[in-house]
């Protein structure tokens, strides 16, 4: 089966029932299926296209680990919005510069970072109860950005590296 873009790879498992994500968040277990995760994500693209977001608009992911970061992932892999994802220990500072660079239109927050609530701060645990229809079909290419991550190294700037569709099937598609 051909897979020109990550959008044919959610094709391929949007209907599936089966398990999927299993999450301990310390108090209880989570589980989610294939399907409910498309739901989700599609609910989420539709949340960012309502708030304006366009095609290569950027939204940062700054989370723990949790199965509401694989629905943001997907969310803006199908409304054509690039994710910029940053480790949870990174510090606020780091983050700001990062959305300031990037141009980022809103930031996603997880619970276990600290980041000043503001207008264009996201709660990430909202993607789990949200509900909406299906996002439209978006026309990209296996060249499309799909994140940006950044590295800061130990003596320069942060730097952006761009990772592309293509670049994320090379690696997926033989598993």
């Amino acid at each position: 089966m051909s897979r020109g873009t990550l959008l044919d790879f959610f094709r391929d498992f949007a209907e599936r029932s089966q398990q999927f994500l299993v999450y301990d968040d310390g108090l209880r277990s989570h589980s989610y299926r294939y399907d409910e995760v498309a739901l989700l994500a599609n609910a989420f693209a539709v949340r960012l296209r309502d708030s304006g977001f366009a095609k290569d608009d950027k939204l940062i992911i700054y989370s723990e680990n949790r199965p509401e970061w694989v629905v943001a992932l997907w969310g803006c892999l199908l409304a054509g919005v690039i994710a910029v994802p940053i480790d949870f220990r990174s510090a606020p500072e780091f983050v700001q510069r990062i959305a300031g660079i990037v141009n980022a239109r809103a930031i996603l927050k997880g619970d276990e970072v600290e980041l000043a609530v503001a207008p264009n701060v996201w709660a990430i645990a909202s993607l789990s109860q949200q509900s909406g229809g299906l996002a439209a079909p978006l026309e990209i290419s296996s060249d499309q950005i799909a994140e940006i991550i950044f590295t800061s190294g130990a003596t320069a700037d942060p730097k952006g590296v761009i990772i592309t569709h293509r670049n994320i099937l090379a690696n997926i598609v033989p598993v």
